[in-house]
Protein backbone atom coordinates (compact mmCIF):
# COMPACT_ATOMS: atom_id res chain seq x y z
CA UNK A 1 0.00 0.00 0.00
CA UNK A 2 1.65 3.56 -0.71
CA UNK A 3 2.40 5.16 2.09
CA UNK A 4 1.67 8.99 0.35
CA UNK A 5 -1.79 10.23 -1.55
CA UNK A 6 -1.66 11.58 -4.78
CA UNK A 7 -1.46 15.11 -4.79
CA UNK A 8 -3.22 15.50 -7.84
CA UNK A 9 -6.47 13.95 -6.87
CA UNK A 10 -8.70 17.56 -6.40
CA UNK A 11 -9.39 17.26 -3.08
CA UNK A 12 -5.76 16.04 -1.78
CA UNK A 13 -4.37 19.24 -3.88
CA UNK A 14 -7.14 21.29 -1.48
CA UNK A 15 -6.14 20.18 1.81
CA UNK A 16 -2.41 20.40 0.77
CA UNK A 17 -2.85 24.18 -0.17
CA UNK A 18 -5.59 25.40 2.09
CA UNK A 19 -2.48 26.07 4.47
CA UNK A 20 -1.60 29.43 3.58
CA UNK A 21 2.47 28.85 4.08
CA UNK A 22 2.28 26.03 2.22
CA UNK A 23 1.00 27.45 -0.51
CA UNK A 24 3.01 30.92 -0.43
CA UNK A 25 6.19 29.01 -0.28
CA UNK A 26 4.71 27.17 -3.94
CA UNK A 27 3.47 30.51 -5.30
CA UNK A 28 6.97 31.93 -4.48
CA UNK A 29 9.04 29.29 -5.50
CA UNK A 30 7.50 29.40 -8.69
CA UNK A 31 7.70 32.87 -9.39
CA UNK A 32 11.00 32.69 -8.64
CA UNK A 33 11.16 30.57 -12.37
CA UNK A 34 9.21 33.47 -13.90
CA UNK A 35 9.50 36.97 -12.84
CA UNK A 36 10.74 37.07 -9.58
CA UNK A 37 8.16 38.41 -7.70
CA UNK A 38 7.46 37.78 -4.05
CA UNK A 39 4.13 37.60 -2.26
CA UNK A 40 4.33 38.60 1.53
CA UNK A 41 0.40 37.44 2.18
CA UNK A 42 -2.81 35.76 0.90
CA UNK A 43 -6.30 35.74 1.78
CA UNK A 44 -8.29 32.90 0.58
CA UNK A 45 -11.35 34.03 -1.46
CA UNK A 46 -14.57 32.46 -2.54
CA UNK A 47 -13.98 28.94 -4.78
CA UNK A 48 -17.37 29.89 -6.49
CA UNK A 49 -18.32 32.52 -9.05
CA UNK A 50 -22.16 32.47 -10.50
CA UNK A 51 -22.64 33.07 -14.00
CA UNK A 52 -22.90 36.60 -15.70
CA UNK A 53 -26.74 35.45 -16.23
CA UNK A 54 -29.07 32.77 -16.15
CA UNK A 55 -27.36 31.04 -18.58
CA UNK A 56 -23.81 31.32 -17.96
CA UNK A 57 -21.55 29.25 -17.11
CA UNK A 58 -20.78 29.04 -13.27
CA UNK A 59 -16.74 28.71 -12.28
CA UNK A 60 -15.84 26.50 -9.52
CA UNK A 61 -11.81 27.04 -9.14
CA UNK A 62 -9.36 24.77 -7.27
CA UNK A 63 -7.80 27.31 -5.03
CA UNK A 64 -8.59 31.12 -5.83
CA UNK A 65 -6.45 34.16 -3.36
CA UNK A 66 -5.56 37.77 -3.06
CA UNK A 67 -2.33 38.81 -2.26
CA UNK A 68 -1.47 42.20 -0.26
CA UNK A 69 -1.57 43.87 -2.97
CA UNK A 70 -5.22 43.27 -4.64
CA UNK A 71 -3.45 40.50 -7.10
CA UNK A 72 -5.92 38.07 -7.62
CA UNK A 73 -4.42 34.27 -8.17
CA UNK A 74 -5.93 31.05 -8.99
CA UNK A 75 -4.64 27.79 -9.03
CA UNK A 76 -5.85 24.86 -10.87
CA UNK A 77 -4.34 21.14 -11.09
CA UNK A 78 -5.04 19.57 -14.38
CA UNK A 79 -4.39 15.85 -14.47
CA UNK A 80 -4.56 15.52 -18.24
CA UNK A 81 -4.79 17.61 -20.79
CA UNK A 82 -8.18 18.16 -22.35
CA UNK A 83 -8.44 19.98 -25.79
CA UNK A 84 -10.32 22.78 -24.23
CA UNK A 85 -8.33 23.63 -21.16
CA UNK A 86 -6.76 26.51 -22.92
CA UNK A 87 -9.85 27.70 -23.54
CA UNK A 88 -11.10 27.09 -20.17
CA UNK A 89 -8.03 28.97 -18.57
CA UNK A 90 -8.63 32.43 -20.58
CA UNK A 91 -12.19 32.27 -19.74
CA UNK A 92 -11.62 31.88 -16.13
CA UNK A 93 -8.69 34.48 -16.56
CA UNK A 94 -11.51 37.26 -18.55
CA UNK A 95 -14.17 36.41 -15.49
CA UNK A 96 -12.35 36.67 -12.78
CA UNK A 97 -10.99 40.17 -14.27
CA UNK A 98 -14.73 41.32 -15.57
CA UNK A 99 -15.76 40.53 -11.90
CA UNK A 100 -13.74 42.88 -10.01
CA UNK A 101 -15.96 46.05 -10.88
CA UNK A 102 -19.42 47.14 -10.01
CA UNK A 103 -21.51 49.19 -12.73
CA UNK A 104 -19.94 52.95 -12.60
CA UNK A 105 -16.73 52.13 -11.21
CA UNK A 106 -13.85 52.92 -12.98
CA UNK A 107 -11.59 50.44 -15.19
CA UNK A 108 -8.59 51.76 -13.76
CA UNK A 109 -9.76 50.26 -10.60
CA UNK A 110 -8.84 46.76 -12.11
CA UNK A 111 -6.32 44.61 -10.58
CA UNK A 112 -4.00 41.80 -12.29
CA UNK A 113 -4.89 38.50 -12.72
CA UNK A 114 -2.65 35.29 -12.50
CA UNK A 115 -4.32 31.87 -13.52
CA UNK A 116 -1.52 29.14 -12.20
CA UNK A 117 -1.99 25.90 -13.60
CA UNK A 118 -0.27 22.34 -12.84
CA UNK A 119 -1.11 20.11 -15.69
CA UNK A 120 -0.07 16.36 -14.88
CA UNK A 121 1.31 15.74 -18.27
CA UNK A 122 2.48 17.79 -21.13
CA UNK A 123 0.74 20.70 -22.87
CA UNK A 124 3.00 22.56 -25.39
CA UNK A 125 5.65 21.59 -27.54
CA UNK A 126 8.95 19.99 -26.01
CA UNK A 127 10.51 23.07 -26.43
CA UNK A 128 8.83 24.99 -23.87
CA UNK A 129 9.88 24.68 -20.58
CA UNK A 130 8.05 22.58 -17.99
CA UNK A 131 6.90 25.95 -15.98
CA UNK A 132 6.20 28.78 -18.46
CA UNK A 133 4.22 32.15 -18.01
CA UNK A 134 2.34 34.13 -20.80
CA UNK A 135 1.31 37.42 -21.37
CA UNK A 136 0.38 39.40 -24.18
CA UNK A 137 2.51 41.51 -26.41
CA UNK A 138 2.33 43.49 -29.38
CA UNK A 139 3.13 41.58 -32.29
CA UNK A 140 6.72 43.53 -33.63
CA UNK A 141 8.39 44.76 -30.73
CA UNK A 142 7.49 42.07 -28.34
CA UNK A 143 7.06 44.60 -25.24
CA UNK A 144 3.80 44.10 -23.23
CA UNK A 145 1.11 46.95 -22.85
CA UNK A 146 -1.17 44.86 -21.85
CA UNK A 147 -0.76 43.72 -18.09
CA UNK A 148 -4.13 42.89 -16.16
CA UNK A 149 -3.95 39.02 -17.20
CA UNK A 150 -1.10 36.50 -16.52
CA UNK A 151 -1.06 32.49 -17.59
CA UNK A 152 1.34 30.59 -15.71
CA UNK A 153 1.65 26.66 -16.52
CA UNK A 154 3.69 23.83 -14.67
CA UNK A 155 3.81 20.81 -16.92
CA UNK A 156 4.73 18.02 -14.84
CA UNK A 157 5.06 15.48 -17.42
CA UNK A 158 8.46 17.43 -17.96
CA UNK A 159 9.72 17.54 -14.88
CA UNK A 160 12.88 16.00 -13.96
CA UNK A 161 12.44 13.53 -11.17
CA UNK A 162 16.17 12.90 -10.35
CA UNK A 163 16.54 16.86 -10.05
CA UNK A 164 15.13 17.26 -6.04
CA UNK A 165 17.99 19.93 -4.30
CA UNK A 166 16.72 23.01 -4.19
CA UNK A 167 13.09 24.63 -3.45
CA UNK A 168 11.59 24.64 -6.99
CA UNK A 169 12.27 20.88 -7.64
CA UNK A 170 11.38 19.98 -4.40
CA UNK A 171 8.43 20.77 -5.11
CA UNK A 172 7.96 20.30 -7.99
CA UNK A 173 9.01 16.23 -7.20
CA UNK A 174 6.17 15.75 -4.31
CA UNK A 175 3.53 16.95 -7.06
CA UNK A 176 5.06 13.82 -9.40
CA UNK A 177 6.12 11.44 -7.54
CA UNK A 178 4.75 11.24 -3.74
CA UNK A 179 2.64 8.76 -4.66
CA UNK A 180 4.73 6.16 -5.48
CA UNK A 181 7.17 7.07 -2.81
CA UNK A 182 7.57 5.29 0.52
CA UNK A 183 9.94 8.03 2.40
CA UNK A 184 10.75 11.72 1.58
CA UNK A 185 14.20 12.28 -0.49
CA UNK A 186 17.10 13.34 1.93
CA UNK A 187 18.07 16.37 -0.30
CA UNK A 188 14.21 17.75 0.65
CA UNK A 189 15.24 20.07 3.68
CA UNK A 190 12.48 22.42 3.44
CA UNK A 191 9.88 22.48 6.08
CA UNK A 192 7.15 23.38 3.89
CA UNK A 193 7.48 20.21 1.55
CA UNK A 194 8.20 17.93 4.39
CA UNK A 195 4.76 18.99 6.07
CA UNK A 196 3.13 18.88 3.32
CA UNK A 197 4.28 14.85 2.86
CA UNK A 198 3.05 14.03 6.07
CA UNK A 199 -0.50 15.70 5.24
CA UNK A 200 -0.51 13.13 2.49
CA UNK A 201 0.46 10.43 4.67
CA UNK A 202 -2.40 8.13 3.91
CA UNK A 203 -2.19 6.70 8.01
CA UNK A 204 -3.20 10.20 9.34
CA UNK A 205 -6.08 10.43 7.37
CA UNK A 206 -9.86 9.59 8.87
CA UNK A 207 -12.12 6.56 7.23
CA UNK A 208 -13.98 9.61 5.84
CA UNK A 209 -11.57 11.52 4.37
CA UNK A 210 -10.23 8.64 2.75
CA UNK A 211 -13.49 7.47 1.49
CA UNK A 212 -13.57 10.91 -0.41
CA UNK A 213 -10.45 10.78 -1.89
CA UNK A 214 -11.23 7.43 -3.21
CA UNK A 215 -14.78 8.78 -4.42
CA UNK A 216 -12.65 11.90 -5.97
CA UNK A 217 -9.79 9.72 -7.65
CA UNK A 218 -12.77 7.38 -9.16
CA UNK A 219 -14.48 10.95 -10.62
CA UNK A 220 -11.96 11.94 -11.98
CA UNK A 221 -10.80 8.73 -13.91
CA UNK A 222 -14.39 8.22 -15.18
CA UNK A 223 -14.15 11.87 -16.91
CA UNK A 224 -10.43 11.10 -18.69
CA UNK A 225 -11.92 7.87 -19.89
CA UNK A 226 -14.89 9.64 -21.02
CA UNK A 227 -13.10 12.63 -22.69
CA UNK A 228 -10.41 10.03 -24.66
CA UNK A 229 -13.30 8.13 -25.72
CA UNK A 230 -14.50 11.20 -27.53
CA UNK A 231 -11.35 11.70 -28.81
CA UNK A 232 -10.74 8.31 -30.00
CA UNK A 233 -14.16 8.29 -31.60
CA UNK A 234 -13.69 11.62 -33.83
CA UNK A 235 -10.18 10.46 -35.03
CA UNK A 236 -11.81 6.56 -35.80
CA UNK A 237 -14.61 8.39 -37.62
CA UNK A 238 -12.20 10.74 -39.49
CA UNK A 239 -10.03 8.32 -40.52
CA UNK A 240 -13.04 6.24 -41.71
CA UNK A 241 -14.06 8.52 -44.09
CA UNK A 242 -11.23 9.99 -45.28
CA UNK A 243 -9.85 6.18 -46.23
CA UNK A 244 -12.84 6.69 -48.99
CA UNK A 245 -11.12 9.79 -50.69
CA UNK A 246 -7.76 8.86 -50.55
CA UNK A 247 -4.72 8.88 -48.06
CA UNK A 248 -4.34 12.26 -48.42
CA UNK A 249 -7.61 13.48 -47.49
CA UNK A 250 -7.60 11.11 -44.40
CA UNK A 251 -5.16 13.31 -43.26
CA UNK A 252 -7.11 16.29 -43.93
CA UNK A 253 -10.27 15.05 -42.61
CA UNK A 254 -8.48 13.66 -38.95
CA UNK A 255 -6.82 17.39 -38.85
CA UNK A 256 -10.29 19.23 -39.38
CA UNK A 257 -11.78 17.01 -36.73
CA UNK A 258 -8.77 17.87 -34.38
CA UNK A 259 -9.04 21.61 -34.92
CA UNK A 260 -12.85 21.36 -34.49
CA UNK A 261 -12.03 19.71 -30.88
CA UNK A 262 -9.61 22.57 -30.12
CA UNK A 263 -6.28 21.04 -29.95
CA UNK A 264 -2.68 22.67 -29.90
CA UNK A 265 -1.94 22.48 -33.40
CA UNK A 266 1.52 20.35 -32.53
CA UNK A 267 -0.64 18.10 -31.46
CA UNK A 268 -2.67 18.24 -34.64
CA UNK A 269 -0.16 18.08 -36.99
CA UNK A 270 1.63 15.04 -35.07
CA UNK A 271 -1.71 12.86 -35.18
CA UNK A 272 -2.81 13.95 -38.91
CA UNK A 273 0.89 14.49 -40.68
CA UNK A 274 -0.42 17.56 -42.80
CA UNK A 275 2.12 20.02 -43.46
CA UNK A 276 2.05 22.95 -41.83
CA UNK A 277 0.68 25.68 -44.25
CA UNK A 278 -1.99 22.61 -44.75
CA UNK A 279 -2.87 23.45 -41.33
CA UNK A 280 -3.12 27.22 -41.79
CA UNK A 281 -5.45 26.72 -44.70
CA UNK A 282 -7.79 23.86 -42.90
CA UNK A 283 -7.89 26.22 -40.05
CA UNK A 284 -9.06 29.07 -42.08
CA UNK A 285 -11.97 27.08 -43.54
CA UNK A 286 -12.45 24.89 -39.98
CA UNK A 287 -12.72 27.38 -37.04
Amino acid sequence: MARYLDPSNDYAFKKLFRDKDRLLDLLNNIFKVTDGRKIVDLEYEPLEMMPLDAQGKKVLFDLRVKDETGKTYVVEMQRKNTFDYLDRVQFYGSRISADQLQAGQAYKRLLPVIIISFIGGKLFPDEIDCINEHILVEKKSQKQFLSKITYIFIELGKVDKTKVGDDVNGWLHLLTCAATENIVPPEIHNKNILCAYETLEQSLWSPGELDYYVRVTLTQDMEDAMRQEAIEESLAKGKAEGLEEGKAEAKREIAKRLISLGLPDHIVLESSEISPDELAGLKKTTL
